[in-house]
C-alpha cells in the first residue's frame, strides 16, 4: 500500500520533489495564437509566455508566520523593458523573428509597444523599447471556450478592437517620449536566469 506521498510511480514520486520554475505555456495558446496559415505561431506563444511571467507578481510573505502580507513586482520600471535581440538570444532564433513574433503579439492586441527617451547614467538614450500587457486579450486567448460560451460578462472580456493576424490589421505602434527625469529604465535581473547583457541603442537598448 502506498503511502500518503506516493504515487505509486517512482518516476512521478521523484518528479514531485523538483522545484522547477519559469514560464508557463497554455495548452490553448496553440490554438488562439496561429499564423496566417493556420499553425502555431511558436515564436510568437514562447515570447507571450516570457512576458506574462515577468508581469507575475512575486508574494511577499513574513518570515515568522507565512503569511501574505504583500505582493511586488519583478522590474523596477511601469512597464517590462526588452529588446528584440535579448529575446532572440534567450530563445535561440533571429531577431527578426523575435521582432515578427512581438509584432503580431501586438496584433492580436496581447501586448503594446511603447518606446521611450530614457536616461541611463546621465546619458540620454531614445527607442527604447518597452512592453506592455494586456491581461483582458489574453484571457481570452487563455479561456477561449469560456468567453466564447460563458456569460455575457465573459464574452466581453475581448476588446471588439482585437483582430486575428489573417486580418492584416493591428495595434498601432504607439510611440511615447518621456522626459529622462521622469524614467529610469532599469531591470531587475535577480528573478530569472536572463540578463539583460546588451548594449545595442535604438530598439534594442537595454540596461545591464
Amino acid at each position: 500500500m502506498n503511502g500518503p506521498f506516493e504515487t505509486g510511480s517512482l518516476t512521478v514520486d521523484r518528479m514531485s520533489r523538483l522545484q522547477i520554475s519559469g514560464n508557463v505555456i497554455p495548452v490553448s495558446w496553440y490554438k488562439t495564437i496561429r499564423k496566417p496559415t493556420g499553425k502555431p505561431n511558436l515564436n510568437a506563444i514562447i515570447i507571450l509566455a516570457d512576458i506574462v511571467y515577468w508581469y507575475r507578481a512575486v508574494e511577499i510573505r513574513d518570515e515568522m508566520t507565512g503569511q501574505l502580507i504583500g505582493l511586488r513586482k519583478k522590474f523596477h520600471s511601469d512597464m517590462l523593458q526588452r529588446s528584440y535581440q535579448q529575446l532572440a538570444d534567450q530563445f535561440g532564433i533571429t531577431k527578426r523573428d523575435a521582432t515578427n513574433a512581438v509584432v503580431e503579439l501586438e496584433k492580436l492586441g496581447v501586448v503594446r509597444r511603447v518606446f521611450r527617451t530614457v536616461e541611463v547614467k546621465g546619458q540620454t538614450v531614445s527607442n527604447v523599447l518597452f512592453l506592455d500587457l494586456n491581461v483582458t486579450v489574453l484571457e481570452h486567448l487563455t479561456y477561449p471556450k469560456e468567453a466564447e460560451t460563458g456569460t455575457p460578462e465573459a464574452r466581453g472580456r475581448c476588446p471588439p478592437d482585437t483582430v486575428s493576424p489573417k486580418s492584416g490589421r493591428g495595434v498601432t505602434e504607439i510611440s511615447e517620449r518621456v522626459s529622462p527625469k521622469k524614467v529610469i529604465a532599469v531591470s531587475d535581473m535577480g528573478e530569472t536566469y536572463t540578463k539583460n547583457t546588451y548594449k545595442d541603442y535604438n530598439t534594442d537598448f537595454s540596461v545591464p
